[in-house]
């Protein structure tokens, strides 16, 4: 019958469905798309939301660095370097098809010390942007201090990841 395919077992499944968020299914709605869970290897439908919504969380961090430094402060694109980073570790997991767990793991801490920062800095918590003269200076040194908290849960993440692959088999 034209139109219509043959069935395929999941083998031939997994060759055909596209590993692109954006694929857009029969009937003009988007298909989940396929992708490696956080732990193990074992294929599983994700709704594309959940990649929005961290790509936007990520986004709406950068727009965040911004605009407490200022949006005319060329500075500001050094301390959105780890959120940058987090994006193509995320982009490089599901390319590669491993687990996003790790990469995860890694904007968590990278973006939240970030953001850390950046929030006593706006609210002033303790003194931290007007109890000292060289107060500013974290924002010189944030960058790699978010890096290494990043890398930090990243290599924790692993380490987890490769102890209940492990105990699974």
């Amino acid at each position: 019958m034209p139109g219509v395919a043959p069935k395929a077992d999941a083998a031939d499944v997994r060759q055909l469905v596209p590993i692109d968020p954006w694929y857009r299914s029969g009937g003009g709605r988007l298909a989940p798309a396929l992708e490696i869970s956080a732990v193990g290897r074992r294929r599983t439908a994700s709704p594309l939301g959940a990649r929005v919504i961290t790509y936007a969380i990520l986004f709406a961090s950068a727009i965040f660095v911004a605009y407490v430094e200022g949006f005319l402060n060329p500075f500001w694109v050094w301390n959105v370097l780890p959120l940058g980073l987090a994006v193509g570790l995320l982009a490089r997991a599901r390319r590669r098809d491993s687990p996003t767990g790790p990469a995860l793991a890694f904007g968590v801490g990278a973006v939240g010390a970030t953001l850390f920062v950046h929030a006593a800095w706006l609210f002033d918590w303790g003194g931290t942007a007007t109890g000292s003269s060289t107060s500013g200076l974290i924002f010189l040194f944030l960058p790699l201090y978010a890096l290494v908290i990043g890398a930090a849960f990243y290599g924790l993440f692993r380490l987890v990841l490769a102890a209940v692959t492990a105990l699974r088999s």
